[in-house]
């Protein structure tokens, strides 16, 4: 659907889940998606999981959860651009309240590697972000969230192995003991 001015989203009159999926484009004016107390936004390009798609709005586009949920669908099938779904906009792209869930969905095969990313959110500035990423990743990897110029990027990152972590602690110990003797007067001075 093509929109050309701006609209308001408001999954908050009702309470019940509001979902703007497909690819589209919003015209001049951009839009404000709005979900408060138990309401929820759903974005989901590209319409339904496995399909890759995009949403672009001309100008400011504020995603504001009042106390609801503003969760973007993103199904994720490689990392060349159009492999993944996206949230374009030609202005400023904020999450003003926070509460903003990004649940991932590989389709078409896609098994993520360690320094893959992705940028799904793209705007000519970013503000307010703090979003929480969701959804099923294969045994070793997880998506960790970044704000890279003006794009909210996802990156493949690798998890620890439980005995890293411990022995990364072990090597800390005696570090830890030199600072506490350091600290502590010797002899009364």
């Amino acid at each position: 659907a093509t929109f050309n001015q701006y609209i308001q989203f408001n999954a908050s009159n009702n309470h019940l889940p509001i979902t703007l999926a497909g690819n589209g484009y919003v015209g001049t004016g951009g839009a404000d998606l709005i979900a408060a107390g138990d309401a929820n936004m759903i974005i989901s390009p590209g319409l339904t999981t496995g399909l890759i798609g995009s949403l672009m709005f001309d100008g400011t586009l504020t995603l504001n959860a009042n106390g609801g949920n503003v969760l973007f669908n993103a199904d994720i099938g490689g990392t060349a651009p159009g492999a993944y779904d996206t949230l374009i906009t030609s202005g400023s792209l904020g999450t003003a309240n926070g509460n903003t869930l990004i649940n991932i969905s590989l389709v078409n095969g896609y098994n993520p590697n360690v320094g893959d990313y992705f940028d799904l959110l793209q705007s000519s500035s970013i503000s307010g972000t703090g979003a929480i990423v969701l959804g099923n990743t294969p045994q070793g990897v997880t998506f960790g969230e970044s704000v890279v110029g003006r794009d909210l990027r996802l990156t493949v990152t690798a998890v620890p192995e439980p005995s890293c972590v411990a022995l990364l602690g072990l090597a800390l110990v005696p570090f830890l003991v030199g600072r506490v003797r350091r600290q502590i007067p010797q002899n009364g001075k």
